[in-house]
């Protein structure tokens, strides 16, 4: 299948296409009720960084995504990889974006590949399209 990458910054109309793709049912059950997959499929990612928000299309529909967030990774002496993983990074985001703080890098908090096209090698084509714009957005590093 040939891929064809968004941004929802560039494709805003997707939002709810791309927002129902379905979990598997046997996604780890760290993925539910967190309070960073609550920031993730609550959408809130999508309003703010839109362009950190990639869908591989298949047609027009979307098939898979891939959702980050955009923090400041040299603020106040964080280390690069948090003690406190995904959730301390959603943290971060939302302080970085109260201050007025610019991003310096992207964190992935989520690949998710329809039930129906799984084994395709989408989610490496989420990957590199997620890589992609985060340097697109001007931010020197992807975790």
């Amino acid at each position: 299948m040939p891929v064809h990458v968004v941004t929802l910054a560039s494709r805003p109309d997707l939002v709810d296409a791309v927002y129902g793709i379905p979990y598997p049912p046997d996604s780890p059950r760290f993925t539910r009720g967190n309070l960073a997959s609550l920031l993730v499929r609550g959408r809130r990612v999508a309003e703010r960084w839109p362009h950190l928000v990639v869908a591989v299309l298949d047609g027009d529909r979307p098939v898979a995504r891939g959702i980050m967030v955009g923090y400041r990774a040299d603020r106040d002496s964080r280390p690069r990889f948090p003690d406190g993983g995904w959730d301390q990074v959603a943290v971060w985001a939302a302080e970085d974006v109260m201050d007025g703080v610019e991003a310096d890098t992207a964190c992935a908090l989520e690949i998710a590949v329809d039930p129906d096209h799984v084994g395709r090698g989408l989610s490496g084509d989420v990957l590199a399209a997620m890589r992609s714009a985060a340097a697109a957005a001007g931010l020197g590093a992807l975790v």
